[in-house]
């Protein structure tokens, strides 16, 4: 058992060969969504205008585009309000389901993909968030 434990030198050059690549990816890395443009939802006051569909239903909270609380990385980003015209960053505490998303295309012969963005909120015990990579089809 205890040899499991150590790390001889054959594991380690592979411990180090890793973190080679590891180190020398961000390199290579193509951008798909800037958060400075379309992904930051820099490019209008609208979702539409920055390539991205919003499914609001009859709830009470809804999804807007703007600067109403300031992005994290620019001036605009998606926030839930539950004012009809999204005046504010606020939202009823209420049964409700609403999303964003958005088709985008991963260039042919991308080995790595790294998806990220940030989030404010100040949720509730049934509150969630979730985040899918599917087909369009």
């Amino acid at each position: 058992m205890k040899e499991q434990y150590e790390i001889r030198g054959e594991t380690f050059k592979t411990l180090a060969m890793v973190a080679l690549v590891f180190f020398a990816w961000p390199s290579r890395a193509t951008t798909i969504l800037d958060s400075n443009g379309a992904g930051g939802f820099e490019l209008g006051g609208t979702f539409a205008a920055n390539g991205w569909t919003e499914i609001n239903g009859t709830e009470t909270n809804k999804w807007f585009c703007g600067s109403v609380p300031a992005g994290t990385t620019g001036t605009a980003c998606g926030y839930i309000s539950n004012d009809v015209a999204g005046a504010i960053h606020n939202y009823t505490n209420v049964g409700s389901t609403t999303h964003l998303w958005r088709d985008i295309i991963i260039p042919a012969g991308e080995d790595y993909v790294t998806i990220s963005f940030s989030v404010e909120c100040n949720g509730e015990t049934n509150d969630m968030l979730k985040v899918f990579v599917a087909p369009t089809s």
